[in-house]
């Protein structure tokens, strides 16, 4: 399912491999109204977001799968 939404850019956050320190992950942290929500992407998806100030307002098109496990990914995003 795919949707467009208004969020508030929170930050990114690396996170180091637990099981391979060499390794890194990426989470981008956005906030609707006063839910937040946090979406695990790869470096690709972090170059979306360079040069966005913090609480920054954007428009995000989000791919959403829904089933034993829900999977989000940004598709598109834009400073509104």
């Amino acid at each position: 399912m795919k949707l467009v939404g208004n969020f508030e850019f929170l930050g990114i956050e690396e996170i180091q491999g637990k099981k391979d320190p060499t390794k890194t992950f990426y989470n981008i942290a956005l906030l609707q109204g006063t839910d937040s929500i946090k979406v695990f992407v790869n470096e690709d998806d972090i170059d979306k977001f360079k040069g966005l100030k913090k609480l920054e307002a954007i428009q995000c098109a989000l791919d959403i799968s829904i089933g034993v496990k829900t999977y989000i990914n940004i598709l598109d995003v834009k400073r509104i």
